[in-house]
Formats: C-alpha cells, sequence, structure tokens
C-alpha cells in the first residue's frame, strides 16, 4: 500500500479484516478471497491444500491463535472497545489514536510472528499497513479539521 486509499477502500479493508481476526473462514468468504489475488490471503500453500483442507487448517489455526486453550494472540481491548459509533472525523481520529493505534500495529507483529499460515501473516500485515496509514504523520482524511 504506497498510496493512500480511497474512504470506502479503506473501509471495505477494515470490515474484512475485522471479520477475518472475529471468525473462522468459512467456505463462502473462502472462496471470495481465493479470487482476490491482489490481497494475497489464499497463498499458493492454502490453495494447494484444495478447499477442504484448506478450510481445516483455517479453522485449527483461527482456534490455536485466538481462542485458546492458552492462545498467543488474544485481542483484549478489542472485546471492550466496540460499543460506541463513530461519526465524526475527531471521533475516528481520537478512538485510533486512544484506543487502536497503542496495541494493534505490536499485536499484528505478535500475530505474524505465532502463525504458521500465511493467511494471517497477510492479515496481520494488511491491517499493519491500513494503521500505518492512520498515523499522525499518515492519511489525513481522518485527521480533526
Amino acid at each position: 500500500m504506497t498510496a493512500p486509499l480511497e474512504a470506502a477502500a479503506r473501509r471495505d479493508l477494515y470490515a474484512l479484516t475485522a471479520r477475518l481476526f472475529a471468525a473462522e473462514v468459512d467456505v463462502a468468504l473462502y472462496r471470495a478471497l481465493a479470487v482476490q489475488e491482489a490481497l494475497g490471503l489464499i497463498d499458493a500453500e492454502l490453495y494447494a491444500m484444495g478447499e477442504e483442507r484448506a478450510l481445516e487448517a483455517l479453522a485449527v489455526e483461527f482456534c490455536r491463535l485466538f481462542i485458546g486453550p492458552q492462545p498467543p494472540c488474544v485481542p483484549y481491548a478489542s472485546a471492550h472497545r466496540g460499543e460506541a459509533l463513530l461519526d465524526t472525523a475527531t471521533a475516528v481520529h481520537e478512538f485510533l489514536c486512544d484506543h487502536v493505534l497503542p496495541w494493534v500495529p505490536a499485536y499484528c507483529e505478535q500475530v505474524a510472528a505465532a502463525t504458521a499460515l500465511g493467511f494471517y501473516r497477510t492479515t496481520a500485515r494488511l491491517v499493519a499497513a491500513l494503521l500505518a496509514e492512520e498515523e499522525p504523520s499518515g492519511n489525513a482524511s481522518i485527521r480533526p479539521e
């Protein structure tokens, strides 16, 4: 991601990565991602497994990373920050600076280091790249006016 993304594309990528970190990949999502080569989420390793084995590998890795019994990548802050809708650029900026940017970039590094599959490594790197655009020196579209 070298050029700043349009607001709608950024929104869609946040929604996708939130979904990927929130629940196991199902058949419909896997198939949709398999034809989205630009994101690189379904890599050669997963593709070579075939759909059924890839879905099983993704499910096992999701549970290992995020559920447990002792998951290495528990997103604690996300359990406490989803209740308010953010409707202004100032609120979004404050939310990102106060509740997301302090911990999510390091969390993405943790996920990338802990995962055995390129899928979650690429997802973590995608989130990190999106957030890098949101840093105060990054994308001006979310900064207060």
